[in-house]
């Protein structure tokens, strides 16, 4: 299949990583699949995407050239055109209108390349402004379009009912997804709507033995520095299990607005010398620090902000579960769906003293971590294995799948 593939700035700057092993086995299978950023922030980030050869469509959200596609679709496809705008103006505020109405242009020309090229389906990540600007193309262009949601796309409700009546099926990365997008839909469609989680690419090699060796043991913590991450939780246990001498090096890996913020609250509690902050990594040098055998274990202290405001099933643990490292995280959102039945760990959220009770059994009860291993395994291998996730995405977007989507839903 020829597949167009909306994002919000992948493979621009250092989110959306999770989208890596999705496009690399849809290439490996030999569908053409096209990128294209509503927002190419930078140069490309993401360099291990370079090797698949993957066309880039890296046009900015506002080009001059856009002006001569809207004007074309506008007489080419006037009724087409004019619902657009229409569907536009059905925005719930006049802030989320304006940011539709910016990916108009560019939508426009997207519709017009869909066509040249013989586009066989258009696939938004996140169900925002990239759904947006694929519903518009779809509806120029005439051809399907669906969308993958995660978290606060939903919560944002950009259009979120309108775009599963148009969309052809609606993909959800956890059950809890679907339960936050009911809250704010009128009918569910059942017909169209899927559970279907990232996935991961699993290494070729059996469990490992723990490192034993390595002392203090070196924690890491795979999140971009916001609120959602909770990493003010992490760093007050880390601080419990010091008062107690059961010394860890947490390693956070990430960037964000509370960099400076947390950095000061590691100064005050004098943690300098226990907490690294790594900064941004590329996603290919993360699996080789993961690779190596250096990192004991990954916590993702994740809070409920309520509202909606909270994880969907992280992909940041489900690739140190795919090499054989034990996770810590909490009960938010869809990371209970992931950890089930003892592949993780799962504590109370905004929990610091659970978090430190967690993080010191998992360096000292080995016959757990290694449970811990095992039972990972089998949820990777039955549910986040990349090639079983490709199997059924391509199984929707082909008119001539047989998937039944009602099958796929998970109550």
């Amino acid at each position: 299949m020829k597949i167009l593939y909306i994002t919000s700035s992948f493979p621009c700057g250092p989110g959306e990583s999770f989208l890596i092993p999705e496009l690399a086995e849809l290439s490996n299978r030999g569908h053409k699949v096209y990128i294209a950023p509503i927002h190419p922030r930078g140069k490309v980030f993401h360099e291990s995407i370079l090797e698949l050869n993957l066309p880039l469509l890296l046009k900015p959200l506002l080009h001059l050239i856009y002006v001569v596609f809207f004007i074309y679709e506008f007489f080419c496809h006037p009724n087409r055109m004019i619902r657009s705008i229409s569907i536009l103006f059905q925005s719930r505020n006049k802030s989320i209108l304006v940011k539709n109405f910016s990916v108009l242009l560019k939508a426009s020309w997207l519709s017009w390349f869909c066509r040249k090229h013989k586009i066989e389906h258009i696939h938004a990540h996140w169900v925002s402004y990239s759904s947006t600007a694929a519903l518009i193309a779809s509806i120029l262009s005439g051809i399907e379009w669906s969308f993958t949601a995660h978290r606060w796309d939903i919560v944002d409700n950009n259009l979120l009912e309108l775009k599963i009546k148009k969309a052809k099926f609606c993909r959800f990365i956890s059950s809890s997804g679907v339960r936050l997008a009911s809250e704010r839909v009128h009918e569910m469609p059942l017909d169209k709507m899927v559970v279907l989680h990232m996935g991961v690419k699993l290494p070729e090699f059996e469990c490992r033995e723990p490192i034993v060796n390595e002392n203090p043991k070196v924690i890491v913590c795979p999140a971009n520095l916001i609120e959602v991450k909770g990493h003010r939780y992490l760093i007050k246990a880390v601080k419990q299990l010091r008062d107690k001498n059961c010394r860890i090096d947490l390693w956070l890996i990430g960037d964000g607005p509370l960099k400076q913020e947390l950095m000061d609250y590691c100064n005050q509690l004098h943690l300098t010398q226990s907490i690294r902050f790594v900064g941004q990594k590329p996603h290919h040098e993360l699996m080789n620090l993961y690779k190596n055998g250096h990192v004991f274990g990954v916590v993702l202290p994740s809070v409920d902000l309520g509202n909606g405001e909270h994880e969907g099933i992280p992909v940041s643990l489900i690739e140190a579960m795919s090499f054989d490292i034990p996770v810590i995280s909490t009960d938010t959102g869809g990371i209970p769906e992931l950890l089930q039945n003892g592949a993780g760990i799962i504590v109370p959220h905004q929990n610091p003293t659970a978090l430190a009770h967690a993080i010191e059994t998992l360096v000292t009860d080995f016959g757990l971590r290694n449970e811990m291993i095992v039972k990972a395994r089998f949820v990777l291998k039955s549910q986040f294995d990349i090639q079983i996730i490709v199997d059924q995405l391509v199984g929707h977007m082909n008119p001539e799948g047989q998937v039944n989507l009602k099958e796929m839903v998970n109550s």
